[in-house]
């Protein structure tokens, strides 16, 4: 079985932009009413492309709306994340870089910052972006899972659960946490509480989740009655580091 680790949550279509409000966050007026109609206008395109998943013509869009309003934040935002999730991690930070100079009190730049190090490794950096995403914006379930999944892998399991439980009472419907979870608990030896999350896992994830198969495996070699014991929330915080 291939290794599987902790995972964080680059999609989340629309998260970034309803961060603040529908209409998106600019840190500086367009220069005139139809350039700021015609941004706004492809900044909502690259939201709905981005939902159906279609991040080459999202790019298109999100870069349009900047070319047209050079002050817009959110669509900066926005596009890093959708180059991040294309490879292109240069061109994110620039972006975010740009996003952060404009607006340095704006949360979903360190949610994204907070992406972009975890994908090049740098675990402190994830660590110190996601917690500050989490100060500026504490019920924001998509960072809480990322905190979560990164204190996991840096093995600071109290904090992990703590962060993995909010994350999980905020927005049920996410799968993340419960696979970080999972992770955390199998690292530790307890197959009941492993099993018990992996399986919640699979009941949150689509069909063509990309660690479907691998938890399907790893599920299979733990003990099956385990995944009808639903440990309380309580019960996944009692024991520390």
């Amino acid at each position: 079985m291939a290794e599987m680790m902790p995972r964080a949550t680059s999609r989340g279509a629309c998260a970034l932009a309803l961060w603040l409000g529908l209409s998106g966050f600019a840190a500086s007026e367009p220069a005139s009413l139809e350039a700021y109609e015609r941004s706004a206008a492809a900044f909502a395109d690259g939201l709905a492309l981005a939902g159906r998943g279609l991040d080459a013509e999202a790019a298109s869009a999100y870069s349009e709306a900047i070319r047209l309003d050079a002050g817009f934040v959110e669509a900066m935002v926005n596009l890093a994340r959708v180059r991040l999730r294309q490879g292109q991690a240069a061109p994110a930070r620039e972006l975010l870089d740009r996003a952060l100079a404009l607006a340095p009190g704006y949360p979903p730049i360190f949610a994204v910052r907070g992406l972009e190090a975890r994908q090049r490794g740098d675990l402190n950096g994830a660590l110190r972006d996601f917690s500050r995403a989490r100060a500026l914006d504490p019920t924001n379930a998509e960072v809480l899972a990322n905190l979560g999944a990164v204190l996991v892998e840096l093995g600071f399991d109290r904090d992990a659960r703590d962060a993995l439980d909010d994350a999980r009472r905020l927005a049920p419907e996410r799968p993340e946490p419960a696979l970080s979870l999972a992770l955390l608990f199998d690292r530790k030896g307890d197959r009941l509480r492993a099993a018990f999350f992996y399986d919640q896992f699979l009941r949150l994830a689509g069909t063509g989740d990309p660690d479907r198969a691998n938890v399907e495996a790893r599920l299979s070699q733990l003990d099956p009655r385990a995944v009808k014991v639903a440990p309380t929330v309580s019960e996944t915080s009692e024991t520390g580091h």
